[in-house]
């Protein structure tokens, strides 16, 4: 139950948020500081990070650490030499993952900045062109030099598919190498090793990343709010445009919730479902 807390909150829709935390940050004197922007960012990040942590962590042999006691280790020595470098793996991609959120995230840095001192690099990009022209080779480098980072930490600028390749190499490193070794005694290798080991030990991860892609994808905002603007003609505008619209630019607070809460409805029923999924693959590997 505690796990599907976590999932639950990094499932909540931003733009159902952001309008009770925009008052909460004015009120606290927080507008249009770093501060606001760590805590709103750190609320989304951190269910996240515990939700793939745990999944690492349940993975780990009780035995390992039954043998370290054995063997005259304590919690703390247990802790740094058996349990930290199984762990390991999903701690980087966590971090990567968590790094990336707040990198990228678009919404709160929009709303809760109104100074050039304290906007993100993603909202500065957005406010770039001018009042009579767009200036896109200044965009360009301007966008180019915003990537550095990222691309100093992973070599794919893609937006998806570093998500799904980190979960799945990270629940690769974990998939014990003695299971290949007796597949390999019995006559099972090659493709019988995929799909009789491999393959159901990764397939809930994979649900795991199909359930955030798809949640991803119900509160889409920061591409059709920036290349787009909801154009042409409402085309490309998403219910979560459409809220923040509603929210900032008619004032219509009362109505801009209400689809937020229409959004947090829809996240929620599809990430049941795909958490009951998720549960089925689990109980039968």
């Amino acid at each position: 139950m505690i796990l599907l807390g976590m999932i639950a909150a990094t499932a909540f829709p931003q733009i159902a948020t952001v309008s009770p935390l925009y008052l909460l940050m004015r009120a606290l004197g927080l507008r249009d500081t770093w501060l606001a922007l760590i805590l709103a960012n750190a609320s989304f990040a951190l269910p996240l990070v515990i939700w793939l942590l745990a999944g690492f962590i349940r993975e780990i042999p009780r035995a390992l650490e039954e043998a370290a006691s054995v063997d005259g280790a304590g919690r703390l020595a247990s802790l740094r030499f058996v349990v930290l470098p199984l762990v390991a793996p999903g701690m980087a991609s966590a971090a990567l993952l968590a790094f990336l959120f707040s990198w990228n995230e678009f919404l709160f840095a929009y709303s809760f900045t109104a100074t050039e001192a304290s906007r993100t690099v993603p909202v500065a990009l957005a406010l770039f062109p001018g009042v009579f022209e767009v200036p896109w080779g200044d965009i360009a480098a301007a966008s180019l030099l915003a990537s550095l980072p990222p691309i100093l930490i992973v070599a794919d600028v893609w937006r998806t598919t570093p998500f799904v390749a980190l979960l799945c190499y990270a629940r690769l490193l974990t998939i014990p190498g003695e299971l290949y070794e007796a597949a390999e005694v019995d006559g099972a290798a090659g493709v019988q090793a995929f799909a009789r080991i491999t393959w159901p030990l990764v397939r809930p991860i994979l649900l795991v990343a199909l359930l955030f892609r798809t949640l991803d994808a119900l509160r889409a905002f920061d591409l059709m709010f920036v290349l787009t603007g909801g154009g042409p003609a409402g085309t490309t505008e998403t219910l979560t445009v459409y809220a923040y619209r509603a929210l900032f630019q008619t004032l219509q607070v009362g109505f801009g919730s209400a689809i937020g809460v229409v959004v947090f409805a829809l996240v929620m029923v599809v990430a049941v479902a795909y958490l009951r999924m998720i549960h089925r693959q689990e109980a039968s590997v």
